[in-house]
């Protein structure tokens, strides 16, 4: 089944009506998600999600949020603020979908334009095969429409800001979700709805045990973690990009065309400083290359060629940590290299006599240049150094 007709026929498995279920007695999850784009239906994929479970009180029973790898380029990073490096070490939707049902069983679904997020919700669940009933939803969106409220417009900012709603973190999914779901409690009170009905709900909440096949995975990685992460990987690999030295063997490999080769390793090197290459990125290396005169051959033993030099250049110290050989191997991936020529360069007797230690007893050292630098806070003298 295709995943148009997939979604579409979601009819199939409508939730019973309400029977004039008091608020009170009902739970919501209010759910946001980042996208790539607009188009769930065609190849846009949730970056993004966050789900917040609200008592009927309005008291906040839990939270799960988390970025997810979308398996694909990330689209707008000017519009969500998600860079590709953040999701390389993200679950995939596959690897949370327990965890969003977990958190979406029994409960009424809340959004602002809570179609633009059950849409990429039912998109998700249908490349795993699962096809979602009519989700019992409210929306904040229509609800504001239909409120008073004095906005500008009816955006989720604007309607926040109206009502003196606090709007922190605005295009993140939690810190939308948090501002709407805020929102939410706070048009009820306006509009004095006491009953699913006068929120414009029809339809019972999810059955707990809808889904129950579906284990949670407890697996997430906040925005905050993501960049942390990035900050360590993009130090490590600029850090080693900067220190290693052009392949000397490329020229060896690359005699017809060794200028076009040192231009695109450079072009390599920015590239590679955000630990990641896009689908984009990566087609125009090698429309690049192509243009400079470079052949399918020439790219790749560039390629493997600055592979041995960047893995000799982490050797440097003696050691290769868990954390630099995972970047040695991401590097490979982008570069579109078996994993093996890594440890195959490690294991290199050219990068072994690289990195072997000479001694410096009885060598005589000179020191160019000012010195500036100090020791227990006396400057450093030249003898001292």
């Amino acid at each position: 089944m295709s995943l148009l007709k997939t979604i579409l026929g979601r009819s199939s498995a409508q939730p019973a009506k309400t029977a004039g279920h008091q608020i009170k007695e009902c739970r919501f999850a209010v759910v946001d998600v980042e996208t790539t784009g607009l188009y769930p239906l065609r190849y846009d994929r949730v970056v993004e999600i966050a789900v917040i479970s609200m008592a009927g009180d309005g008291t906040m029973v839990k939270e799960y949020a988390t970025l997810v790898n979308p398996e694909r380029d990330i689209g707008p990073t000017s519009i969500h603020g998600i860079q590709a490096s953040d999701v390389t070490d993200a679950p995939t939707f596959k690897d949370i979908a327990g965890d969003v049902m977990a958190c979406m069983s029994g409960s009424i679904v809340v959004a602002h334009n809570v179609q633009f997020d059950i849409d990429f919700l039912a998109a998700e669940f249908a490349r795993l095969q699962i096809e979602l009933p009519i989700i019992p939803s409210v929306c904040t969106l229509n609800l504001a429409s239909t409120t008073n409220i004095r906005a500008v417009n009816r955006k989720l900012m604007s309607c926040c800001s109206a009502l003196g709603i606090p709007c922190d973190e605005m295009h993140t999914a939690l810190g939308d979700a948090r501002a709407t779901a805020e929102l939410l409690f706070a048009l009820m009170k306006i509009r004095k709805c006491e009953t699913l009905e006068d929120v414009g709900c029809f339809h019972e909440p999810f059955p707990a045990s809808l889904f129950a096949n579906l284990e949670p995975s407890g697996r997430s990685l906040l925005r905050a973690a993501a960049a942390q992460n990035r900050e360590k990987k993009h130090e490590y690999l600029s850090q080693l990009i900067e220190k290693t030295p052009l392949p000397t063997s490329i020229f060896a490999m690359a005699l017809d065309n060794p200028r076009a080769t040192i231009s695109y390793l450079d072009l390599l090197d920015r590239v590679l400083e955000d630990r990641y290459v896009s689908e984009s990125e990566a087609q125009d290396l090698v429309e690049t290359a192509k243009r400079w005169g470079m052949s399918s051959n020439d790219i790749r033993d560039a390629h493997v060629g600055y592979l041995r030099t960047l893995s000799a250049t982490a050797l440097a110290d003696g050691h290769v940590s868990k954390s630099e050989m995972a970047d040695l191997l991401a590097v490979a991936k982008w570069l579109g290299l078996e994993p093996r020529l890594v440890e195959e360069a490690l294991a290199s007797p050219a990068t072994s006599a690289a990195v072997t230690r000479r001694p410096l007893a009885g060598k005589s050292v000179c020191f160019t240049g000012e010195l500036r630098c100090c020791l227990s806070g006396e400057p450093i003298s030249r003898a001292l150094a």
